[in-house]
């Protein structure tokens, strides 16, 4: 037995001990973390038996062996490392190792899926084993393992337990779907299974064939290799050379991960490390010998692999950090395989990059699916794939060009193709029409951006500006590449590909669940500069498929990129668009034609011989829209012989039906997609459809939103409407939003919306057709009836605003479903809003048909009929229509006494009323009477200092002041006064009305200054309280100008009339009774400073007026006449025709009870 001095034992304890920490600290193995393990005692007696399982304990209580050796039988639930570590333990005392006996095992937590295990396979450890397989893959990924590592444990995080090559890249290499597959081998290289580097390629190679048999022998191979896995990978494509197996065709690049090449400083460890993982026989150290830094086997393997490495591509990784030891092993860390190695100095045909923070031993492990470093290496995975995708159809289209002869291992670039115009319609050379400004703007883009989108109104044009812009692309680049696409759905989507990929002869075109991918990658990798047109893009779910939406594919993946290339979208939805330009600001939002634009398409589009007598109106009317031109220049082209453009704008303005047929009227256009309709309804009926379907997928409410407002006014539609009846959240925004995105509606001033006119139009139409006219005629006329505002002076804003919605759903007419007494409450609001702003004629009307609703539904004793008809009397004797407005009042009066008694507040405020209409009539005593009784009721029931006590005695002295009992009047009208303040306060309104109402009767009386006085007060008070637009100040300011012309202050007085003028004018329009008569004042008053011209003319426009609005027999507009004659006469110094004074100008000077809906509404003049 050999024998060795201490000094020689020390020195081969500290060799042992080198050896052994480079080992643990990875080497070139792939190694857990150890386990915490107690020191041993000083010596262990006896080996532990093979049939326990190895803990701490048995080695602290075992024999030491004889002679110094540690023999330990390891079962294979034990990492290499564990056992390493107990023999380690040993050394520290003992100083020598014999052998260690192992079955080493790298458990992974991974789950790798079926596999087969056997006696000599462990749970399916060894050979290929496919990890992932997607339906129509089309490239295979084979990972090798190196030394000491494992089929699953080498590429599984630890902390997250997940294997990236089966959890992570299959989803990252989505496009190019590949199958991934990992092979094993004894790593630990145990005595009964000696294998070396030849040996375990061989087993890749048969492998690989015996799979890949059952497939196309083809398909393109990326391997991936770990430390000891690369040299195996590189044999076995040297053995497949050499037989010219396919497999060595077929390689396309290897992703080398910490390989060394050119061997490892660590390498010299491996015979120490094979020593303890060795029997207790001799064992072989061949595989590990092989590692070593300049070995004649890695130099012969380098020298060989050099010849094959010329036609692959190739990624290598290197370890950034060194591989920390053990802390009881004493060093610090080893860097295992250094750059030098680790890279094969192949310039552009290697790409070369660290992992950052990480070594030897997780160089090849990722956490997770968002780890940087796992992004890094799976984009240089999916790199090689797709251009060993491209690479393989090159060389079919050069075959093909070579007469059909696909040469088996040519990897050279594909013959040249002649780039061509690939798209479906011709160029409208003779009628296309501006839209430089959208061409510009698509330049402009793509300069610094490869995608732009053309979105707007379904018929706007877009596809056309696209058409003509390929044309255009084409001829200023003969040798660019032009593609077009429809995109409407995944089938028209894979047509037009399939199209495409005939047309160049694409290889694969056969396999239509190819397809797409093969020619983006062709597209791709195009050496000429390229253009893709992608047509109605409408929906985004073509591209991006839900998760409900299970049979289909993602397109979006499927839409080339290069730096070559760049793509135009058109679509509908500018939210699908935005998505598609990666919400990039590369959308351009395509609007009508201008004037210009439109005048002259029109033209272009019709018989040189019409006239163009209405061609600019009719542009105007189609809102310059290109597709509702062109379909109307097709109808009046076939019909040239009879048909005009101005005929033809005279029969759509006609009716809503004409208007309706003549979009629906179909005719054909070449230059459209074939499943795209060419009238203006159906082409907006898409847009309708498509967002229906969202609405069902989604649970919006879009389309409703949608059909509510196609039966509101087009224009001017308030937010506050839409909310009332969609609720003003999220839901609400997202609606709008997705209108807004397709065009349909357009943000105005503030949060209103409007629709296009021939939108409002189609929308209408494709309810008709769905049977659902009649349902949302009923909801829209329900929702402005609850919404619209009661019509007070404070909310006239808002009526203005609601009136013409208000219009709108009642020009629907009594529809099938609507409720009438809605359509009659309706009918009273706007008919009194419409009575207050002097619309007498559209007052009356709808005031009519609401009593007349309330009379069918409820009956004439029911009080809103009663109510209705009151507030019918008062338009009936604003339009002068005296006698008609007294009788109709006095049937209220009867009406309200049989059903209400005598006392009841409404029955006398029935009496008030009448009492106004007979004081117009002129019954001055009669009207006085029955305000006295008035008077007296409200006494007796509400006592002295009820406000409407003292109304009623307010408008007793307006009585009194008719009669000329100016004393009494005035009296009495202090008397209200002093109520009013002590009641009401000095600054309410009607405190303030009495306070004018009282300055007329000074001023009746001649007490002009004390009149004017008054008067400057109560101005000053409904400027500062009710405000300058209020009619009450814009009264006070016309009474004080009165109050001024008897003064004799002419000038003042006239410049006030003026102000009164235009302020009514602003608010009330020119129609107005009050502006009328405002300007009759006016007139007047220029008579009297001696403006007889200027007078007279303005009291011939008041004279029109009050005869169009009021009628000839009007008293007002007698009234007129009057005057208007005696200016005349002064014109002509002939006083025959008499004077007028100007206060007999003034119309209405009091406060009257009128019941509107069951109250009372006062006037103050």
């Amino acid at each position: 037995m050999h024998t060795t001095s201490d000094s020689e034992a020390g020195a081969e304890e500290g060799q042992h001990m080198e050896v052994l920490k480079a080992s643990m600290a990875g080497g070139l193995m792939d190694l857990t973390p150890p386990p915490t393990i107690r020191t041993t005692r000083a010596a262990t007696r006896k080996a532990i038996p093979s049939s326990l399982p190895l803990t701490p304990e048995l080695v602290d209580n075992a024999p030491a062996p004889r002679s110094g050796i540690f023999i330990v039988d390891v079962v294979s639930s034990f990492s290499f490392e564990y056992v390493a570590t107990l023999a380690a333990s040993s050394l520290k005392e003992i100083g020598q190792v014999t052998m260690v006996r192992s079955l080493f095992k790298s458990k992974s937590t991974a789950d790798p899926g079926k596999v087969h295990s056997s006696p000599a396979n462990p749970e399916g450890r060894y050979g290929l084993q496919v990890l992932d397989e997607p339906s129509g893959s089309m490239v295979d990924v084979v990972a090798v393992h190196g030394l000491g590592g494992d089929i699953y444990g080498t590429w599984t995080h630890p902390a997250s337990d997940k294997l990236w090559l089966k959890d992570f890249l299959p989803a990252q290499m989505e496009r190019s779907k590949p199958r991934v597959m990992a092979f094993g081998y004894d790593a630990n290289v145990r005595s009964r299974n000696i294998m070396i580097i030849m040996g375990f390629a061989e087993n890749l190679l048969a492998g690989l064939r015996t799979l890949r048999r059952r497939g196309d022998p083809t398909k393109p191979i990326v391997f991936i290799g770990h430390s000891m896995g690369g040299l195996v990978i590189k044999n076995t494509l040297l053995i497949a050379k050499d037989r010219d197996d396919p497999v060595a065709a077929a390689t396309f690049g290897i992703v080398f991960m910490a390989v060394p090449h050119r061997g490892s400083p660590s390498a010299d460890y491996a015979t120490i490390v094979s020593s303890i993982a060795s029997l207790a026989t001799p064992l072989s150290n061949g595989a590990l010998e092989q590692l070593r830094r300049g070995s004649k086997d890695l130099l012969d393997l380098s020298i060989r692999f050099g010849n094959l490495q010329e036609s692959l591509m190739f990624v290598s990784v290197l370890e950034a950090d060194s591989t920390p030891l053990a802390s009881w092993l004493g060093r610090g860390s080893v860097q295992v395989v250094p750059p030098e190695s680790a890279r094969l100095n192949l310039g552009k045909r290697e790409q070369v990059f660290s992992i950052a923070g990480a070594d030897h031993r997780t160089v090849c492990r990722f956490p997770t699916a968002n780890d940087p470093q796992f992004l890094q290496v799976a984009g240089a995975l999916e790199d090689l794939a797709e251009a060993a995708l491209d690479r393989r159809q090159q060389k079919v289209l050069r075959a093909e060009a070579d007469g059909g002869r696909v040469p088996p291992t040519s990897v050279d670039e594909a013959a040249c193709v002649q780039p061509s115009l690939i798209i479906p319609f011709e160029r409208d050379e003779n009628h296309f029409v501006g839209r430089e400004d959208v061409f510009k703007e698509i330049e402009r883009i793509l300069k610094q951006h490869p995608r732009v989108a053309l979105a707007g109104l379904g018929g706007v044009g877009k596809s056309q500006i696209a058409i003509e812009y390929a044309y255009r692309a084409k001829e200023r680049c003969p040798l660019k590449w032009v593609f077009w696409v429809h995109a409407s759905s995944q089938a028209r989507f894979s047509e037009s590909v399939a199209a495409i990929a005939e047309e160049v002869q694409l290889l694969g075109r056969e396999h239509p669940e190819m397809v797409n991918e093969l020619l983006c990658r062709w597209i791709q990798r195009l050496d000429t500069d390229w253009l893709m047109i992608i047509d109605n893009a409408d929906d985004s779910k073509v591209f991006w498929p839900t998760d409900e939406q299970v049979s289909t594919v993602k397109l979006a993946s499927y839409i080339p990129s290069s730096s070559r290339g760049k793509v135009l979208f058109t679509s509908r939805d500018e939210q699908a668009a935005n998505m598609l330009t990666d919400y990039g600001q590369q959308v351009i939002l395509v609007g009508p034609l201008s004037q210009t634009e439109a005048t002259e398409l029109l033209k272009t589009r019709t018989p040189s011989h019409l006239p163009l007598d209405g061609v600019e109106s009719l542009v105007e009317t189609l809102e310059r829209l290109p597709l509702a031109i062109v379909q109307a220049a097709a109808y009046i082209t076939v019909r040239k012989r009879r048909m005009t453009v101005l005929k033809y704008l005279d029969l759509f303005q006609a009716t809503l039906n004409n208007q309706t047929f003549l979009l629906k009227t179909d005719f054909r256009d070449r230059r459209r997609d074939s499943p795209v309709p060419d009238t203006v309804v159906a082409t907006w009926q898409l847009s309708f459809e498509q967002l229906q379907k969202e609405d069902e997928n989604e649970r919006t409410r879009v389309t409703d939103l949608l059909s509510f407002m196609a039966f509101l006014d087009r224009q001017g539609i308030p937010k506050d409407l839409l909310a009332h009846y969609l609720g003003s959240g999220l839901e609400l925004d997202h609606a709008l939003d997705r209108l807004i995105d397709f065009s349909l509606i357009k943000i105005e001033k503030g949060e209103a919306f409007a629709i296009h006119r021939l939108v409002h139009l189609a929308t209408r139409e494709w309810l008709a057709q769905a049977g659902d006219w009649h349902k949302w005629a009923a909801v829209s006329l329900d929702q402005v009836a609850h919404s619209f505002p009661s019509p007070q002076f404070e909310n006239w804003t808002s009526c203005g605003i609601y009136l013409p919605h208000a219009t709108a759903v009642l020009e629907c007419g009594r529809s099938q479903g609507q409720d009438l007494l809605l359509r009659a409450k309706l009918l009273r609001a706007s008919g009194m809003y419409l009575e207050d702003r002097g619309e007498l004629k559209a007052a009356g009307q709808n005031l009519l048909e609401a009593w007349s609703i309330f009379r069918e539904t409820l009956g004439d004793e029911h009080p809103d009929t009663i109510s209705a008809m009151s507030n019918l009397a008062i338009t009936l004797g604003d339009q002068g229509k005296l006698d008609e407005a007294a009788s109709m009042r006095q049937q209220v009066l009867e009406k309200r006494r049989h059903i209400l008694g005598d006392e009841h507040p409404d029955t006398i405020t029935a009496m008030s009323n009448l009492a106004v209409t007979l004081s117009n009539q002129g019954k001055l005593d009669e009207a006085a009477s029955m305000r006295q009784q008035v008077l007296e009721k409200r006494q007796q029931i509400l006592g002295d200092e009820h406000p409407d006590t003292i109304t009623a005695m307010s408008n007793m002295a307006i009585a009194l002041s008719y009669q000329g009992k100016l004393d009494e009047a005035a009296s009495m009208q202090r008397q209200v006064l002093q109520n009013m303040q002590r009641i009401l306060g000095d600054e309410h309104p009607d405190t303030i009305s009495a306070m004018s109402n009282l300055a007329i009767t000074l001023g009746d009386q001649g007490k002009f200054d004390d009149a004017a006085s008054t008067q400057r007060q109560a101005l000053e008070k409904m400027q500062r309280i009710l405000g300058s637009e209020h009619p009450s100040t814009i009264s006070a300011l016309s009474n004080l100008a009165i109050t001024l012309i008897d003064e004799g202050k002419l000038d003042e007085a006239a410049s006030m009339q003026q102000q009164v003028l235009e302020k009514r004018r602003q608010i009330l329009g020119n129609e107005h009774p009050d502006t009328i008569k405002a300007m009759h004042n006016l007139a007047n008053t220029l008579s009297d400073q001696g403006k007889l011209d200027e007078a007279a003319s303005m009291q011939r426009q008041v004279l029109q007026n009050m005869q169009r609005i009021l009628g000839d027999e009007h008293p007002d507009t007698i009234t007129v006449i009057n005057n208007l004659a005696t200016i005349v006469g002064r014109q002509h110094k002939d006083d025959k025709s008499g004077t007028i004074n100007t206060t007999d100008a003034l119309i209405g000077d009091e406060e009257e009870d009128q019941p509107h809906v069951g109250g009372t509404r006062s006037h103050n003049v």
